[in-house]
């Protein structure tokens, strides 16, 4: 999997601990709090979107790039053996 690729593991990850446990909003009194870990888990799930889209996207351009480069290579050297 992607994840994998760039070293982000593919579970969640929680950052906020109480008493060794792990905190979820929905868990939270808190309005305040409560919102801070509404917004870190809805950037997280974006970020995560956002990499599912972009790397393969760079990954076919990177491919297509490196293509196109072997070929203009091997053009060279059928010109150069030609001549």
């Amino acid at each position: 999997m992607v994840f994998g690729a760039i070293g982000v593991p593919p579970e969640r990850s929680r950052t906020v601990y109480a008493d060794g446990e792990p905190v979820r909003a929905e868990d939270v009194d808190d309005p305040f709090r409560r919102g801070l870990l509404t917004l870190a888990r809805a950037t997280s799930r974006a970020d995560r979107a956002w990499l599912e889209e972009i790397i393969p996207a760079l990954e076919a351009k990177a491919e297509a790039e490196a293509e196109a480069e072997a070929e203009a290579e091997a053009e060279d050297t059928a010109d150069t053996i030609r001549r």
